[in-house]
Formats: structure tokens, sequence, C-alpha cells
């Protein structure tokens, strides 16, 4: 994204020392406890605070704002002059959209991934699953999270970030779902095919924060790579609220024999891994965890750095972290065949979704107070995609040169899995036709042999 320098509002300081307000609809207000701080746009800041200030409250601030000095308060900013929107796949925004920040650690910077996706209860606007945008009117998912619903109960959100503010240069948009296709082979059982395309009424406008991700070639294998997991699921197994920040975490991919070996010393009966899963994880409070299932899992492409394709979607796992224990993944590439010709023979969509953009000197600000309740916990023609109408290559080839969300504080000592270790499992349980939302959090027990097994079986359960 190109930058050109020039001056933001000549008397922003005199009006900042009389009133902390700016003319236009820019108002900001004090944080941190002192009159001499104000919340404003990181991009009018000369100090940059990081993750550890954002993890810790952000002082009051939105993650979107930072609590900057009185005298740090920039009177010439860098003005961003939107470039032409890369339209090759898998590309990602490395430093975020328009601002970085420092030393994240397990949580995308703003806009990072731009295929991310969230489907969405469309009456309330409840988050449901996670998913990747494979297309511009296609998203993918787990069929699991989703065999309850209708497309008309669902909204899929492309560009979100952050679920607790609207203060993004680049906001989100919703768009509703024409039609699903489940693989008709999905098994309850072992988690065999679990997977799902949602085609758009709308085909989203290609943007610097909403792009979809490469497929693999098939068959392709992704062992010993690292690769990256998002999703918005819970930090931890013990957790009742989602994370309002976008989640990345690395992790490595397994080989099917060690990680069918692996859950097999937790299972009451042998598991066999199907060839439509993979494995990923195994270390330490490093994992994807409850509600993140059909989030994707991206593996760099070889030779292209900052590209990635889908190498996986979340499945099932045993708890969230777990030592030696890797979750379980819908194997994207051993389904590439069935996901192709489904897209070739699915809806079109009906016109191309605009996306609003907001004006840089306004940033949407209208802050009439700090929010009180984020202080402790907010963080908690080559590359060509599958077209609008008819799918063509989606597989990466070679570069043109060669050469309801409650804030959440992900913890490092217990983030994303139990912090005390302890093998306190529940058994896995399908998302069941026809129950309701309660009825599936509670994630009853799933008897797969007509036994009933209570928490001490040690079963899985599906992200």
């Amino acid at each position: 994204m190109a930058r050109l320098t020039g001056i933001k509002i000549i008397s922003i300081l005199c009006l900042f020392l009389a009133t902390g307000q700016v003319q236009g609809h820019i108002e900001f207000q004090s944080c941190g406890g002192l009159n001499s701080y104000f919340c404003v746009p990181r991009s009018m800041c000369s100090i940059q605070l990081g993750f550890r200030s954002l993890v810790s409250g952000n002082l009051g601030c939105h993650s979107t704002a930072v609590c900057c000095p009185q005298k740090s308060i920039l009177t010439r900013v860098d003005i961003a002059v939107p470039e032409p929107v890369n339209l090759s796949c898998g590309r990602i925004n490395a430093k975020g959209a328009t601002f970085p920040i420092s030393d994240l650690e397990y949580m995308a910077q703003e806009n990072e991934f731009p295929w991310m996706v969230a489907l969405l209860d469309a009456t309330y606007k409840n988050y449901v699953a996670g998913g990747a945008l494979i297309a511009f009117h296609v998203v993918i998912s787990v069929r699991g999270k989703i065999d309850n619903k209708n497309p008309e109960q669902l909204l899929v959100r492309a560009g979100e970030w952050d679920f607790k503010v609207q203060t993004e240069q680049y906001p989100h948009v919703d768009v509703e779902v024409k039609q699903i296709v489940r693989h008709p082979d999905f098994d309850f059982n072992n988690g065999a095919n679990n997977v799902a395309l949602l085609f758009l009424k709308r085909s989203l406008k290609a943007d610097i924060h909403i792009n979809p991700i490469c497929l693999p070639e098939r068959p392709k294998n992704f062992d010993y790579s690292r690769c990256i997991f998002t999703g918005w699921g819970k930090k931890s197994f013990e957790d009742y609220t989602h994370m309002n920040i976008l989640k990345k975490i690395e992790l490595p991919v397994v080989q099917s024999s060690t990680c069918q070996n692996a859950i097999n010393q937790y299972l009451p009966y042998k598991f066999v891994l199907h060839n439509s899963l993979m494995c990923a994880g195994g270390e330490n409070d490093k994992d994807s965890c409850t509600d993140d299932g059909g989030s994707p899992l991206a593996c760099p492409i070889q030779g292209q750095p900052g590209r990635y394709e889908l190498a996986g979607l979340v499945n099932f796992g045993l708890h969230c972290g777990l030592p030696g224990v890797p979750g379980v993944y819908v194997n994207v590439a051993n389904l590439r065949q069935w996901i192709e010709k489904e897209t070739a023979e699915g809806p079109s969509p009906d016109d191309i979704q605009e996306i609003p953009l907001k004006p840089f000197n306004t940033h949407g600000w209208n802050l009439n107070e700090a929010n009180k309740s984020l202080a402790y916990g907010n963080g908690n023609g080559q590359n060509e995609i599958i077209g609008q109408h008819y799918p063509v290559n989606n597989s990466p080839s070679q570069p043109d040169n060669a050469d309801e969300w409650v804030v959440q504080e992900p913890n490092q000592n217990d983030a994303f899995g139990d912090g005390n270790a302890q093998n306190n499992f529940v058994n896995w349980y399908p998302q069941q036709n026809g129950a309701s939302a309660q009825e599936n959090n509670q994630r009853d027990q799933y008897s797969g042999n007509s036994e009933n097994w209570d928490t001490s079986t040690m079963g899985y359960e599906y992200n």
C-alpha cells in the first residue's frame, strides 16, 4: 500500500489541548486514567504499544487505537493510498492492512488473513463456525458445525478481525448464503469427509482484506510443514466465550501414523484416521480449540513468500493443547476433486457485494468515552482462483518473477489448552440435527457403540 505524507488537521493539537476533540467526526477520550493521554487511531501516534499492552486491556482503548501521550500525537500522518488489489490467491498482510502491532503472540495482525471468514447465525449474528474463502462467492467449512442449518439461517462475514470494534479502516462485509452443499459421505463416527461448501448470494469484491486462499494440488503431503491455524473459537477448553480478536497459531503437520497412535492412547476403541483427514499440532498449549471447527489451516507455498494454500480445516480433537496429541483436520488436498466438481455445478452469485470503505480522515471514530469493559482483557492470468461463475484452476502457480463476544485475554501459560494438563476429557459428540444451540453447547455424551461413556473414558470431540 502506497503512502503519502500530508497534514492531517493543522490545528489538531490546539483543539486537543482545549477540548480533547478534533473538528469533523473524530472525538478522542482520555485513557489510562491520565488526562494527558488519549485514545487515537494507531496511525496518529508516534508511539506504538504492542501485544503486552493489548492483552492487558489497551488502557481502555479499542484494538484499532492506542493510548497516546498528548505530546506524541502526530500532526503529520501517513495517508494510505490504496494500490490495485493483488488478485492472486493466498496472499497475506503480514504487517496488517493499515497498521502493525509489535510482538503479537497467538493473535493475527489486523486483516492479516484475507480468506478468513466467520459463519454467523443470521438472526442474532452469533458466531457459529469458521471457514475460508476459496472463491469470491464460495466458502469452505465443515459439515458437522452447520448440519442443522439452512442457508437462510446463516450469514458469512468476510474481512473481520476484531468482533468488538467497528473502527477498522476496512470494514467487514456480511453476505447471505444461497446454497449449502454437504459432502454426502460425512461419517459422524470418525469425522471422515467433514466438509461443506457455502455458495453466497452476492460475490464479494476483491480487496486488501478480502481475498481467497489457494487450493492445494492433489495429491499433496504437508507432513512436517509448519502451518498457520486461524480462528475465533475459545482460547481454552474451559472457557465459555469466544475470542474477539482472530487467533493465529503456528502448528506442525504430523504424520498420519503418528497422529493415529497418539489418539488411540486415549480412546476405548481403535481409531483409524481416514484418508480425508490429516493432523497438526501436538505442541503444549498450542492448538485449535472448541468452536474453531471449519477454521483453516494454511501452509506456506514453497518458493512464494507471503502466499499460502489451504491444507486443512479444523475437525475434532482431544481436549485442547495436550502435548503429543495433535488435532485432526479435514485433508483439503484429498477432497479437491469433490470440491471442484461441486463448485462447477453450484449456483452463480446474483451480483457483486460492494465494500463501503470509510474515509481515512475520519476513521469512523466517534468515541464518546473510553470503554471501561476493555480495560482488563482486550485480546484476548497466473495464480487464478475459482471464478465467480465457472471454476478455474485454483492451484498456486510459479511467480512471475522467479528471483456476542466477550473480550478474552490470552494467557501465555494457559492459552488454547488446559493449563493444568489434567486428562479430564469429555466425550466427542456430533452436532445433532434439530438440536437446540443450548443442547449442542452442553456437549452431551455420544455413544458410538451403544455404550454411554462417562467423562473418564477420554473420548474425542468436534471442535
